[in-house]
């Protein structure tokens, strides 16, 4: 360990040498620049004058290459230092420690998110939890469901806060209930943190269940609660998190046990069943983004029906998604009388998209660039530069690396068991209704791809854990995650 201290200073001592003949030759640069302002363009000093000044330029580009290399060094040493003598000693010590940083951030974010309209301590509010929130006061105060009249697009809705209405109820009447207590705002935000934290509970599981080793469930856990987008939503006065949770569940109900699920699928008992019609129906009273469940449950049912040629599969079937639908046929009749459709998308999300269309070059590109910035970090208020860019850039990056490992995954995984055939449906029927709104709307938030949460969190660690090991270096699995993780906090940097 002292040789290791002795090397990092060593390192950093040369560091700092080589900055300061970097800077004086930037000097002499720069002086001989001013000297040979005036006359360079006579020809008898014009290219002595020129050829110094390449010369120095090119002086300056080998510091700079060597410098860069000295300054890395040093941070090259600590993160092996760390890696060989810490991680393998206090592999449990840092999950725990993980876990209380990670719960620690997201209560900093309920307490310091401004409630209204704004921009505090570089964090932004949530443009429509004031809207959020005036559904859970109406229903406390007016005993009755409220009928939106307008959208966020509509001159001054954001300011009367009245562009939720058309939600669908569940989550807003727990935090209606919080209220005849004194809850407030507050309440609602300590709501969605618990269902947050449960999401990370199932997240174990769910990797438990599909049969990966307690190493890839605690980097789970670890990813998705640092990653910013679910630890925003999760945070604030919104339905996003309660869904979130609850298609966590479904796919966990769905999942087969690993042993057993290469061929067969789940087995689907009548508690399995009654229970995924409950989560099912009532699911789809929380967000209607749970209506992607419907069919990925149904494929279930069949490819369980198709493995063991039962018909009593496919009479669960039906019992499952008639119960669910029958919950939900009230609240899709109110819908279609007030808004014309059994959900109400078109009122809350207005007229369709006016800027360049999806299908245009112009509005893919967009759409592309957008999706990659929110995936990452939800804040909108990051200042634009040439920094967000670069930072956008490392994002695609990032992700295009992420894509293909898990493509890499997927095609050595042969034969795809059960599980993984579902988290890979569940993933695409998810993007592809992503795309689909976006076609209508241009809404370009990551977090519409969260109902896929599961999928996100499977095919980003299993893949990374087995490339990382099949060139030896297993150890760099956790640094990894913890980077992946907390990359999209980069964005905070730019509103200093």
């Amino acid at each position: 360990m002292h040789k290791q201290r002795e090397s990092i200073k060593k390192a950093t001592n040369q560091a700092l040498r080589e900055i300061q003949t970097l800077l004086l030759s930037c000097l002499i640069s720069i002086t001989a620049i001013i000297q040979t302002r005036e006359s360079v363009l006579e020809k008898d000093i014009a290219i002595p004058s020129l050829l110094f000044i390449i010369i120095q330029l090119r002086s300056i580009t080998s510091y700079i290459s060597v410098v860069s290399a000295r300054l890395i060094a040093p941070y090259v040493i600590a993160v092996r230092f760390v890696i060989k003598y810490f991680i393998p000693v206090n592999r449990k010590n840092l999950f725990f420690a993980a876990i209380a940083l990670i719960i620690g951030l997201r209560l900093l974010f309920v307490a310091l998110i401004p409630t209204n309209h704004g921009v505090k301590y570089h964090l932004e509010s949530l443009g429509d939890e004031p809207s959020h929130f005036n559904y859970v006061k109406y229903l406390f105060e007016k005993k009755s469901f409220p009928v939106q009249t307008s959208n966020y697009k509509t001159p001054g809705a954001l300011i009367r806060n009245d562009v939720e209405y058309v939600q669908p109820p569940i989550y807003y009447l727990l935090g209606a209930l919080g209220q005849t207590v004194g809850g407030g705002i507050y309440f609602c935000r300590i709501l969605s943190f618990l269902f947050g934290l449960i999401s990370l509970w199932l997240i174990a599981l769910i990797l438990k269940r599909i049969g990966r080793p307690p190493e890839e469930q605690a980097a789970g856990v670890i990813f998705c609660g640092l990653f910013p987008t679910h630890a925003y939503f999760t945070s604030l006065v919104s339905n996003d998190s309660m869904s979130w949770l609850v298609a966590l569940l479904v796919t966990y109900l769905c999942m087969g046990k690993e042993e057993k699920s290469t061929h067969l699928g789940q087995d689907f008992s009548w508690r399995t069943t009654l229970m995924l019609s409950g989560l099912l129906g009532f699911g789809s009273l929380i967000k209607s983004s749970l209506l992607l469940f419907y069919p990925i449950v149904a494929a279930c049912f069949i490819y369980s029906w198709f493995r063991r040629r039962n018909p009593a599969i496919l009479v669960k079937m039906a019992v499952s998604l008639g119960l669910a639908l029958a919950i939900n046929i009230p609240w899709f009749i109110r819908n279609y009388i007030h808004y014309g459709s059994i959900t109400g998308m078109s009122v809350l999300n207005g007229p369709e998209v006016s800027y360049p269309h999806l299908l245009t070059l112009q509005g893919f590109i967009i759409f592309i660039k957008t999706s990659i910035r929110y995936f990452w970090f939800p804040m909108q208020h990051i200042p634009i530069s040439i920094y967000q860019n670069a930072l956008g850039i490392i994002g695609a990056i990032i992700l295009i690396v992420l894509i293909l490992l898990a493509i890499r995954y997927i095609v050595k995984k042969k034969p795809l068991t059960y599980n993984h055939l579902l988290l890979l449906g569940i993933a695409l029927i998810t993007l592809a209704a992503y795309f689909q709104y976006n076609l209508a709307w241009g809404n370009r938030e990551g977090r519409f791809l969260l109902p896929a949460l599961s999928s996100i969190v499977f095919f980003i660690i299993v893949p990374i854990n087995s490339a990382l090991k099949s060139i030896h270096c297993g150890r760099l699995f956790f640094p990894a995650i913890l980077f992946i993780g907390a990359w999209g906090y980069s964005y905070l940097l730019l509103t200093f």
